[in-house]
């Protein structure tokens, strides 16, 4: 390479030389390649050198290498070529652009052909051209650099020895592989000599009329059809169409697209795919349309087209179907009606059985009732006094739970049973707000009323292990073993608040009923009556706050 200045620099195996007025000048660089250098080129005044280490570039004597194998795994560098304000890198693994200090990569991820490539170039008409050893790939600038920016994907036309190559490996030797001449043609270099290419030309081709398609045959099941005749086709069948663009222009270049309408609107771009298979069609009427294109060209306006109709299988059938669901709605009502007699004939033959069984217990337990009635009467009479004593003893008649002897009996245990287990035991005192004030202004019937909804009500939020107590009038008893204070407060909490939620006791609408309560937890020098006074005192301390409140003693 030889800049304006007359240096000129060589790319050999063992780096890179610099060359002035002919005598080798010394390079005091650190870092250069000191392997094979594959390519140079002078951009911006920079020396941008390719080896098979990867590339670098030299400027104002200081050396920056590209980090090529971090994206991508590049190693071999081949070529460099700018066009705008890119630096294009051809490599082993494809494409990398260099714009803005910023690295980018093109490779088969991103839809290129092939993975090495040697040159690239540009030509008039915005495209790019690339040499490989599969032949010569072209595709438009814009696009490749929309791809380097992560949109879309490459479309790639690749020129061969079909298209008039000497040979489809175009990786140039020890020298560039393709370059731009200044009359807009492409040279590129390959193992069976130089071909070259005139995008000029190349872009009338591809601004020549569209060839129109047509249909070529129809084949079911890779049998022929007569398409022109036979447009209704049994359903079921694997249908083939292939179709052709008129044109003796390079016709292997041809591209073609197609639409079923009927299945999908939208176009389908075919390549140079010659035909187009469906399998399994639903039933119904569908147009096919075919257009046909030169590469990179318009799509021809004059479009091949047929319409058919795939009938339905017999299983597919309207009326098939229709008689499938009455069929099936007949079956289910066969089937109840035989359930339903089923059931009604087992229900007769129950009941007649049950019937039977029951008159002979209703005769047996007549015998037995007469024989022990006498004996019967007298215990209930013993029983029914028993229990009257017993409740009166330990129970509260009004409300149902249990009274104030109960409660002191359970407490002196519980304090016992607490003492030897080391477990908590906590006490709380519940007392009705106002209770007076329902009884004078609602009747003492409401009162109780009120009384026995409390006592119903402390008994669903209670535990199993608790003992809900009234300790007479208006005042109730919450004993809870094996429970701590917090966990007293909480549950006392809890019972505030079915209080709150529930409106109309007893039976009066509207009638709103609170409590005040005071909780205290069992000390070690506490007895059954300091624990109920502690109680009563933080029941008072919840009274003269304001009532509907619970405090801790």
């Amino acid at each position: 390479m030889i800049e304006d200045s007359g240096v000129v620099w060589l790319a050999t195996q063992r780096g890179v030389v610099k060359l002035v007025n002919g005598k080798r000048a010394p390079l005091a660089v650190d870092g250069l390649p000191d392997g094979v250098v594959t390519a140079l080129a002078s951009i911006d005044g920079a020396l941008w050198i390719g080896s098979v280490d990867g590339a670098a570039v030299l400027r104002d004597g200081k050396l920056q290498h590209l980090n090529l194998e971090a994206l991508g795994g590049a190693r071999s560098v081949f070529g460099f070529q700018r066009i705008g304000d890119a630096v294009w890198i051809s490599t082993d693994r494809g494409l990398y652009r260099v714009r803005n200090g910023r690295l980018a990569r093109v490779g088969l991820e991103q839809g290129m052909p092939v993975d090495t490539v040697f040159q690239l170039v540009g030509d008039r008409f915005g495209n790019a051209w690339i040499s490989s050893n599969r032949g010569v790939l072209r595709t438009q600038l814009t696009q490749l650099n929309a791809v380097a920016d992560g949109r879309g994907r490459l479309l790639i036309e690749r020129y061969g020895e079909i298209d008039g190559m000497g040979n489809a490996q175009a990786n140039g030797s020890s020298g560039p592989s393709m370059i731009a001449r200044a009359d807009g043609s492409i040279w590129v270099v390959t193992a069976g000599g130089v071909s070259t290419v005139d995008p000029a030309r190349l872009q009338r081709f591809r601004e020549r009329r569209a060839p129109p398609a047509v249909i070529e045959s129809v084949q079911q099941d890779a049998r022929p059809l007569t398409w022109r005749q036979q447009a209704r086709l049994p359903g079921g069948h694997r249908l083939n169409v292939s179709y052709v663009g008129m044109s003796f222009l390079l016709p292997e270049r041809i591209e073609y697209r197609t639409r079923l309408e009927g299945l999908d609107n939208d176009w389908t771009e075919r390549g140079r795919q010659r035909s187009v298979e469906f399998i399994g069609l639903p039933p119904g009427r569908y147009r096919l349309h075919v257009a046909a294109r030169h590469p990179g060209g318009a799509w021809s306006p004059h479009e091949a087209m047929w319409a058919f109709e795939v009938l339905p299988l017999w299983w597919q059938r309207q009326d098939v179907r229709l008689a499938a669901v009455l069929g099936a709605i007949l079956l289910l009502a066969l089937v109840y009606r035989f359930l339903l007699r089923r059931y009604k004939t087992h229900n007769a033959r129950l009941a007649e059985l049950v019937r039977k069984r029951t008159e002979d217990l209703q005769l047996q337990a007549q015998r037995l009732l007469q024989a022990n009635q006498e004996k019967s009467e007298l215990l209930t009479r013993l029983r029914i006094k028993s229990d009257v004593f017993e409740r009166q003893a330990h129970e509260d008649a009004l409300t149902g739970l249990p009274n104030r002897r109960h409660f002191d009996e359970a407490l002196a245990r519980d304090i016992s049973r607490a003492r030897r287990s080391a477990r908590p035991l906590v006490l709380a005192i519940l007392d009705i707000d106002h209770f007076k004030r329902i009884n004078d202004r609602y009747s003492h019937a409401s009162g109780d009323a009120v009384l026995h909804e409390v006592g119903v009500l402390l008994t669903a939020a209670a535990r199993a292990a608790d003992l809900p107590a009234r300790l007479g009038g208006e005042e109730f008893a919450l004993l809870l073993a094996d429970t701590t204070l917090e966990d007293a407060q909480a549950l006392c909490q809890r019972i505030r608040a079915l209080f709150h939620a529930r409106h109309g006791w007893g039976g009066v609408e509207g009638l709103q009923v609170t409590f005040s309560a005071g909780v205290a937890e069992l000390r070690d020098d506490d007895t059954g009556s300091s624990l109920m006074q502690r109680a009563d005192q933080a029941l008072y301390q919840a009274k003269s706050a304001g009532r509907d409140r619970i405090c801790v003693g």
